[in-house]
């Protein structure tokens, strides 16, 4: 640990609740800060310093730690197969979530392993679309820019679906 220096820890920018950054304090918030705090608490090594590093988005993070800027990211999902192909370790999660599928109310679809269904995904939002990779393979992502640009594309039949973590909503 003395010879790596602090451990740097990529971050999504502006993901609340997992992670985000209190404008008015320069306080980093979320699960992430949590997080921190119990590690700090409870692993009582004066040698362990950390550093937080924000991204614009998970890739650009995922890219960071693939190129050495950085140790690890939170928050990120992978499969067990994606993390394989990128060569990357995955620790057993400290945070879990529901995630939820919004549909127009008109829509009688239901979700399914066989689903076909086209879904919108906030565009760079890796741990969706392995979410929806691994449970859907049959289905088909759009990307949009923004979450609510996904509700507005779900709302005008441009797509059939959003998925959403219950942390999220």
């Amino acid at each position: 640990i003395a010879q790596h220096g602090s451990i740097r820890i990529g971050y999504r920018q502006n993901y609340f609740p997992f992670c985000s950054l209190d404008e008015s304090s320069g306080e980093l918030t979320g699960a992430l800060s949590d997080f921190m705090a119990h590690a700090m608490n409870n692993l009582n090594s004066p040698n362990l310093d950390f550093t937080m590093v924000p991204y614009a988005t998970t890739e650009d993070a995922l890219n960071a730690l693939e190129s050495g800027e950085i140790d690890c990211v939170f928050p990120v999902y992978l499969s067990t197969y994606d993390a394989d192909q990128r060569g990357l370790r995955l620790t057993d999660p400290i945070v879990e979530t529901q995630m939820n599928a919004i549909l127009r109310n008109s829509d009688v679809q239901e979700l399914s392993s066989n689903t076909t269904m086209t879904f919108a995904v906030n565009a760079n939002m890796v741990n969706v679309d392995s979410f929806i990779m691994d449970n859907y393979p049959q289905a088909t992502i759009i990307p949009f820019v923004g979450l609510q640009a996904c509700y507005d594309a779900v709302a005008n039949g441009d797509a059939d679906c959003v998925v959403v973590s219950n942390y999220r909503i």
